[in-house]
């Protein structure tokens, strides 16, 4: 049966008076027991601005939607709406029978020391039918976290064991203890990653191996960021939410040989110089003779780069939040694992060269961490600058451009495949073209 239960929700926001500003977007969600019944519709009513406020007491009525997740065996709704005030005055969650009121939930009660609270302190969150803390629910469903752990050479993370939050009974160990397995890190193989999504998670813990309780590091306290940084050195846990400094990327490459590069965070970078595309090189009839670079300080994250390396190894100091690759700097970048397929008309940067990507071959592609250039609206000039790449012809078979070449007197063909009986043709040897006779 049922429980009738009236409580009151206070939503103000903190310390507004006056004309109410532009809308703001508010996202509740309100988890209700399945065992709760009776009921066939569930609305939100919102009181803008609060009991006897000078500005106003007025009312608005919201239907929640019941959407297709559930929160340890309750039902969860949600319901957006525009607020005036980045806020409300008085929330109300009430659950109807037809016409009928059957329910009204409130977690706060009406004083005036808690009468002004900030829009934050609901927006996007989760009330719990008959919770009594007082306090909102993150809801993390339809959130990926990460959490990446170092790796050390005596303890090693191979699982990560999640505890999960009913409202009710506290931390919850899920069900396949000791947990789902990590990845060694693509981008830093002295760390190891692990990715929840869809479940609102409170805490966690990596475990060394594949069983034990023994092997496990302390307790991490997952919210509302996107990325956690955990370390453990046997007895003690720190838990990050940025980078630490100490977190990089790094690539063997040639020194003198240009490359390309796109990486997920800011980042700054030794061993290289980091050049963005500034201008197109025309001949007399008007064809892409090569292009005009200028040097950049740091890498944006997400945005593809060429580079000259100046050492046998980059190194790129990583920084920020964790970004999708974005089109920018005339360039494309690929932070996949898989190799990427780059579009006919399109430019790659292969033997020190850039070569425009043509039909008939076997298609011409970009590995993880690196790019391809789109010149189509790249400003052209006829000054060719300090720093400059130039064309070298049209290709359709320079597959998966992933570094420069270091071959040591191996050679290549322009597939970038080892030859071992080279014959008459052009090669790549020690990073250079060699035509043999």
């Amino acid at each position: 049966m049922l429980m009738k239960k009236l409580v009151t929700l206070i939503l103000v926001l903190a310390g507004i008076v006056g004309t109410a500003s532009a809308g703001t977007e508010i996202t509740v969600y309100y988890a209700i027991p399945t065992s709760v019944t009776g009921y066939d519709n569930v609305k939100l009513n919102v009181n803008h601005r609060g009991w006897g406020d000078a500005s106003g007491d007025w009312w608005q009525s919201f239907s929640m939607s019941k959407t297709s997740k559930t929160y340890f065996g309750k039902y969860i709704y949600s319901c957006t709406y525009d607020s005036p005030y980045n806020g409300v005055g008085v929330m109300q969650i009430q659950l109807y029978n037809g016409e009928s009121q059957v329910s009204l939930v409130t977690p706060f009660a009406c004083t005036e020391s808690n009468k002004f609270l900030k829009g934050d302190d609901f927006n996007g969150k989760m009330w719990e039918h008959d919770n009594s803390d007082g306090k909102w629910r993150s809801y993390n469903y339809d959130k990926t976290v990460t959490i990446h752990c170092k790796k050390t050479a005596s303890w090693t993370p191979t699982k990560c064991h999640n505890y999960f939050n009913d409202g009710v009974t506290g931390d919850v160990p899920e069900t396949s203890f000791p947990g789902n397995g990590t990845s060694q890190s693509t981008l830093n193989s002295d760390w190891y990653d692990y990715t929840i999504t869809g479940r609102p998670c409170t805490t966690a813990i990596m475990n060394n191996g594949y069983s034990g309780t023994g092997n496990q590091s302390g307790k991490i306290s997952i919210g509302d960021e996107k990325e956690y940084w955990v370390t453990y050195d046997g007895s003690t846990t720190t838990c990050e939410t940025t980078p630490p400094a100490s977190f990089s990327y790094s690539r063997d490459v040639t020194s003198g040989n240009f490359g390309t590069i796109c990486l997920p965070y800011a980042a700054t970078v030794e061993g290289a110089t980091i050049y963005e595309i500034s201008s197109a090189i025309k001949n007399g009839s008007g064809e892409l003779a090569g292009i005009n670079l200028s040097e950049t300080a740091s890498l944006t994250a997400g945005v593809a780069y060429i580079f000259k390396a100046t050492s046998s190894t980059l190194t790129a100091t990583l920084s920020g939040n964790y970004t999708d690759a974005t089109a920018g700097n005339y360039m494309v970048g690929n932070l996949s694992p898989a190799n990427l397929n780059v579009p006919l008309e399109k430019y790659v940067v292969s033997g020190n060269k850039i070569h425009k990507v043509i039909g008939g071959g076997s298609g011409v592609t970009v590995g993880q961490y690196r790019g391809y250039l789109d010149l189509s609206t790249l400003e052209a000039t006829s000054a060719r600058g300090l720093n400059f790449i130039s064309l070298e012809g049209e290709t359709t078979g320079i597959d998966a451009v992933k570094q420069e070449v270091k071959t040591n007197g191996v050679f290549f063909n322009l597939a970038g495949q080892r030859v071992a009986q080279p014959t008459k043709g052009l090669y790549i040897v020690n990073g250079k073209k060699v035509i043999m006779k």
